[in-house]
């Protein structure tokens, strides 16, 4: 793999409730840079770039308050590379995967 080759995810997250507790993913290179978003409205989207020679990416999200299902999706232009859904108060949904391959 080209580490300086540059790929494009997007995150979403959905929900049968109005936001999120907390979404967490991952940005930039395979360095594990974190960032967390509170009280997220939902839906929830947002496109990263990613480089690096093994192109790691992840998200989570939990459920906010009303809210008893939750699903995450990562994509690379059509391709799904990871998708989860979760139920229950306070739900949490996890995806994770390898971008770029």
């Amino acid at each position: 793999m080209d580490k300086n080759k540059e790929v494009v995810v997007k995150y979403e997250v959905t929900s049968d409730g109005p936001t999120a507790g907390n979404i967490t993913y991952t940005t930039g290179d395979a360095s594990g840079n974190i960032s967390q978003a509170n009280d997220q409205a939902l839906p929830w989207s947002m496109d990263t770039t990613v480089t690096g020679y093994v192109k790691v990416v992840s998200l989570s999200a939990q459920a906010g308050e009303g809210g008893t299902t939750i699903s995450c999706k990562i994509t690379e232009g059509d391709t799904v590379i990871s998708e989860q859904t979760s139920t229950g108060p306070y739900a949490i949904a996890s995806c994770s995967g390898e971008a770029g391959r």
